[in-house]
């Protein structure tokens, strides 16, 4: 079998398998359903641990044919042929045969000149300046590398912008570090400052206003504004000390006390800002701060919608920790969504049962949950939250899903089987393509030795 497909003009297999029509392929303006993707067409494909660009040389429907809806741990639903191939922790295979499929790092910076101003202004608001007609930025160096992507977008090849360290010191401030920093022309200089960016000198003696840009703003402008200055100042729990879900993130900002009273309207905007997008989020003075300076502290209130709803509609820009660590929370609190909806549904079910009389040893087989599981679903003492035989926590949740430094979402659920219209891609250099989060290979002239790979064909 294997000699006869090797030996093919051009060594491609063709299969006319793959995904539903409205699954959403991630490209660099959006996401677009794959039934409305052209040849010709860019969309992102993940090589090595980075986003790369690549373009569409074939894009059809392949008819109808037998699918199953595949719903992952954290929340994804995948619908597609059962042979449709995907990245699993040993390699390529099969959706229909897989446990887990990788789960690239999307985070996307947007083309949208407000938006990129938007998100330089946060951040610039706490790790930039302006001066003698520059705009500088520091950080550490993959975040400044993102800024300058984010300033060629702007203002193609204009500047250098080489990245430089040196030691910074404040010992009124209590400041002793490294600084990597850059700097950039004029032109930005003058946009940041048409913002209302007026920020030179130290930051704690600064005065910060919300600009008008912002808050008449779109809300993606918001968010991406949000992002940046979060980026810059927010901290993100990456281990919780206790329960389920890490610590939430905050935004700490340190101002001189004779600036207090104007620095605290300030945050108050943020908090305004953050409720257009349906966020909630509370402020607190920290009181046992040591330094010169006062520390007001703008937290995500931590309810599992909400801060699941910040880092999915805000998260974090410019700061490569940063981005992972809310890379892996947003996919955890998503997990924990998932579980507490299935728990939900399985409460209803099992109820229902127990009320028509089915024994307890019955129900647990049919679920697939303990007896004690059982009696905590029926007596109403779960009620949609977890137990600890219900959820990983957090550090279990890692070890489980995170192989060698690439997140994994394994299969919760499949559906029965249906027949559905789909749709085929091949993208020309990578071969792969991103389909609802998820990372999946060209099912149409796919090279032999990769489908046989899939296959579990023998070569030679």
């Amino acid at each position: 079998e294997a000699n006869s497909i090797r030996g093919q003009p051009g060594d491609l297999l063709v299969i006319d398998e793959c995904l539903k029509g409205s699954t959403l392929i991630t490209t660099p303006t959006g996401l677009v359903p794959i039934k409305d993707v052209r040849i010709g067409d860019t969309v992102l494909t993940y090589l090595d641990g980075e986003l790369v660009e690549d373009t569409v040389i074939n894009s059809k429907s392949t008819g109808i044919k037998t699918v199953r809806d595949y719903t992952f741990s954290n929340g994804t639903v995948l619908t597609g042929t059962g042979n449709h191939p995907v990245m699993t922790p040993s390699g390529w295979g099969e959706l229909g045969k897989a446990s887990s499929i990788l789960v690239p790092k999307t985070n996307l910076y947007t083309n949208n000149r407000e938006e990129i101003l938007a998100r330089l202004y946060g951040y610039s608001l706490g790790d930039g300046w302006l001066c003698n007609n520059q705009a500088g930025f520091s950080g550490d160096v993959e975040g400044l590398s993102l800024i300058r992507e984010d300033i060629n977008k702007l203002y193609p090849e204009k500047w250098n912008m080489n990245i430089y360290s040196r030691q910074t010191t404040s010992p009124e401030y209590n400041i002793v570090g490294q600084t990597n920093s850059f700097v950039a022309g004029k032109e930005l200089h003058d946009a940041l400052a048409d913002y209302g960016l007026i920020t030179r000198g130290r930051k704690v003696e600064s005065i910060y206003e919300l600009s008008p840009k912002i808050i008449s703003g779109t809300d993606k402008v918001k968010a991406e504004f949000l992002a940046g200055l979060f980026g810059a100042e927010g901290t993100l729990g990456s281990e919780p000390k206790i329960g389920f879900t890490p610590k939430t993130t905050a935004l700490a900002l340190h101002k001189c006390e004779e600036l207090f009273d104007s620095h605290k309207l300030f945050m108050n905007s943020l908090v305004t800002l953050l409720a257009d997008l349906r966020i909630k989020s509370t402020l607190y003075v920290d009181a046992y701060t040591k330094s010169a300076t006062k520390k007001i502290v703008l937290s995500i209130n931590n309810e599992l919608h909400n801060h699941l709803r910040f880092l999915d509609i805000v998260g974090v820009r410019y700061c490569g920790k940063k981005n992972n660590i809310a890379f892996l929370t947003l996919n955890y609190l998503k997990y924990l969504k998932t579980k507490s909806d299935l728990i939900k549904e399985t409460i209803i079910a099992v109820t229902a049962d127990k009320k028509s009389g089915m024994k307890v040893k019955d129900i647990s087989k049919k679920y697939n949950i303990t007896k004690s599981q059982v009696t905590e679903y029926y007596s109403g003492q779960c009620k949609g939250k977890f137990s600890r035989l219900d959820t990983e926590y957090y550090s279990d949740w890692l070890s489980s899903n995170v192989i060698e430094n690439e997140l994994y979402t394994s299969v919760l659920t499949k559906s029965e089987e249906y027949q559905e219209e789909v749709y085929n891609l091949t993208v020309g250099s990578n071969h792969t393509y991103i389909a609802n989060g998820l990372l999946t290979h060209n099912c149409d002239d796919m090279p032999v030795k990769a489908m046989v790979s899939i296959m579990g064909i023998r070569m030679g």
